[in-house]
């Protein structure tokens, strides 16, 4: 294996650890602060909705103030303690959403829970929260949801454009390793940096290399000194 090859070896396998580790950490950074705004927005809608239906005597009689759920653009129902559904918003179209049991016996408890619902047909990330009467029992539930599908489909943009922008830093010719005009000297062999000299060709073991005659500069890489010409 030639000393170049090696080289451009070790490059690219530092190149491709950098990468994968700048694009799983990309990729997580933008997964949890868009997933955090999700929780964010349903977390103040169900806060809103829950003080609009506490402030009724009755709140299992209270109807899902619409113009709140419809302007946020979240999916929200109304269920009394025991599990029946008494009111949901428009934009579920009669459908409903499904409360885990485990889940329902948290907010029993008093307790609101996130979670997350996925089927055939939604992906959704809901919060559950348990609504007091006067006397401080709890007669019903809030769950209030939005789709997950958009932030799905904008991370599987990422993903693509990270792997093509990968797949486009390997292809230039120019990186490490590949450059034509970098010319390497293995440490030892020639002495230190002062036997890359200008205007002396590559002389065997002896360590002595042509350094382009202006601009040029030498690093030590893996063993080896590396001249780089201007703007590389």
């Amino acid at each position: 294996m030639t000393l170049r090859l090696r080289l451009t070896l070790w490059y690219t396998l530092l190149l491709a650890v950098i990468l994968l580790i700048f694009a799983m950490l990309f990729h997580a950074i933008l997964a949890r602060t868009l997933f955090s705004q999700v929780d964010d927005t349903v977390r103040s809608q169900a806060d809103q909705v829950v003080a609009i239906l506490q402030a009724d005597i009755d709140p299992t009689r209270s109807r899902l103030p619409v113009a709140i759920v419809l302007a946020s653009q979240v999916l929200a129902q109304a269920m009394k303690a025991d599990g029946e559904v008494y009111d949901r918003s428009p934009s579920l179209m009669g459908e409903t959403l499904i409360l885990p049991e485990h889940i329902r016996q948290t907010n029993l408890k008093g307790v609101a829970s996130f979670y997350t619902w996925r089927d055939a047909e939604r992906y959704l990330r809901v919060y559950s929260v348990p609504v007091h009467a006067p006397d401080g029992r709890i007669v019903a539930i809030v769950q209030i949801a939005q789709s997950l599908a958009p932030i799905e489909s904008v991370l599987k943009i990422v993903r693509l454009a990270l792997l093509v922008g990968g797949a486009a830093a390997f292809g230039d010719p120019g990186h490490a390793g590949g450059n034509p005009g970098r010319l390497l000297v293995r440490i030892g062999q020639g002495g230190p940096a002062a036997n890359v000299v200008h205007g002396a060709r590559p002389q065997g073991a002896g360590g002595v290399v042509q350094v382009p005659a202006q601009g040029a500069h030498v690093r030590p890489v893996l063993g080896y000194l590396v001249v780089f010409p201007q703007g590389a």
